[in-house]
């Protein structure tokens, strides 16, 4: 895995780059998936599951707490016939896909179609205002003395992005405390030559992530040096809740008891019920 394919790298293993999205809370049940289709338009979510050989009276689409869709399909193989197999490859059995739809999906508002083995569900898309960002400027020099990935003052993030030029990186904070980080790499297909071998990886990379509740994220410091982003965030004190110890001692912790109610629950009059 070369050193920028490690970036684009999510901390829950998927792709985030621009032309690889991955379904956001995916949830295996065990059963065969479903695979999917997902394109996006300026007015809507598109999404294509292949399932040959399923009616429509055997598929069951559902949308759960208004954001999460669950698709089910099943597929039997008539035993009744009087032949003898002599392969069996189509997938039978029952099939599902469960997973998030995004934020803007008018879940309320979809609409759903089979035809030539292919369900087709079409989501309108509501305006959802973006949030506001703010640019962070990044130097040729150092972000500062502090190294290492947390000082006693400071938050150090290092990004490897070997090849990037400075004026191809962006550094935003939106909404105070969500860091994104862009970047971009262009092959020059420009040069008069014959490519042996092409391992570098090149395109558009993304990372976000939500900054720690320390994070003084209005006085972040960026920089680039030898192919490394180094973001320097000040930390603020943060005051931790105040603990009480309590005592243990040897004997009973007062005259409340457990009692026996009717239903042959117990019930400790310390506990409100």
């Amino acid at each position: 895995m070369s050193l920028i394919q490690n970036f684009m790298l999510g901390r829950h293993g998927y792709l985030i780059d621009a032309a690889s999205h991955a379904f956001p809370f995916e949830d295996h049940s065990g059963a065969a998936d479903i695979h999917i289709d997902w394109k996006e338009t300026t007015e809507t979510h598109v999404f294509k599951a292949d399932l040959p050989g399923v009616r429509k009276e055997d598929v069951k689409v559902e949308v759960e707490d208004g954001r999460v869709l669950s698709i089910t399909a099943e597929r039997s193989r008539d035993e009744k016939e009087d032949c003898e197999w002599h392969c069996l490859e189509r997938s039978c059995g029952r099939f599902s896909r469960r997973f998030q739809l995004p934020e803007d999906a008018k879940a309320d508002e979809m609409k759903a179609s089979m035809a030539n083995g292919v369900l087709t569900l079409v989501v309108p898309k509501a305006d959802v205002k973006k949030p506001k960002a703010r640019s962070i400027e990044i130097t040729s020099g150092g972000a500062g003395k502090k190294k290492g990935k947390e000082t006693t003052e400071t938050h150090v993030f290092k990004a490897d992005l070997p090849g990037v030029r400075k004026e191809d990186v962006k550094v935003e904070v939106e909404d105070g405390r969500v860091l994104s980080i862009t970047a971009e790499r262009s092959r020059d297909e420009k040069e008069d030559c014959e490519w042996h071998c092409l391992e570098r990886s090149c395109g558009r990379f993304s990372r976000r992530f939500q900054l720690p509740e320390d994070a003084k994220a209005d006085e972040m410091k960026a920089s680039m040096a030898n192919g490394v982003l180094t973001l320097v965030v000040p930390k603020a004190d943060v005051k931790k809740p105040k603990a009480r110890s309590i005592e243990i001692t040897s004997g009973g912790a007062g005259k409340k008891k457990g009692k026996l109610k009717d239903d042959g629950a117990v019930c400790c009059s310390f506990w409100p019920l």
